[in-house]
């Protein structure tokens, strides 16, 4: 079994988009000028909060040995 291990702890908003907001911001004027569509932001704003969240909160999997 595994878990991930945290860094650091969430706090204020546990709004994703708050978190990551220069760079949510920067993909909503390319959508909104026309830059790329409404589904090309929808899974590059995805990307940016998993790979994000990864990055700055888990420090790594730990492997449990779950048989006695």
């Amino acid at each position: 079994m595994y878990f991930a291990e945290k860094t650091r702890t969430l706090t204020g908003s546990a709004y994703f988009d708050n978190l990551f907001e220069e760079e949510l911001k920067d993909l909503n004027f390319k959508a909104r000028n026309g830059i790329i569509t409404a589904a090309e932001r929808t899974r590059m704003r995805e990307e940016i909060i998993v790979d994000n969240l990864l990055k700055q909160f888990t420090k790594g999997l730990v492997e449990i040995d779950g048989r006695k």
